[in-house]
């Protein structure tokens, strides 16, 4: 992660912090991987990626891991939506 939380205090965490850290993260990918078009299988393999480094951190109760890992999976998730189109005209779930 490109971006130190170690020093962040836990009253510090709110919505536009989140949003800041996620934004710092997903410039941090950009300049790491390029631009990223996968298909959705491949998306979900990187986002369970993530899932499971988080549930590393938990099993080792280490916050400052677990916080860069939920920040990471959500700068993933947000490449992966904007990453593709999505057909809402037919107005199906899934």
């Amino acid at each position: 992660m490109s971006v130190n939380s170690s020093s962040l205090d836990k009253t510090e965490i709110t919505i536009q912090t989140f949003q800041d850290f996620i934004q710092q993260e997903r410039e941090y990918q950009d300049r790491k991987w390029g631009k990223q078009n996968h298909p959705d299988e491949k998306w979900l393999a990187i986002f369970v990626e993530e899932v499971g480094e988080m549930s590393k951190a938990i099993l080792e109760k280490n916050d400052v891991e677990l916080f860069e890992e939920i920040v990471q999976a959500a700068a993933v998730l947000q490449a992966w939506v904007t990453s593709r189109l999505f057909d809402f005209s037919t107005g199906e779930d899934g």
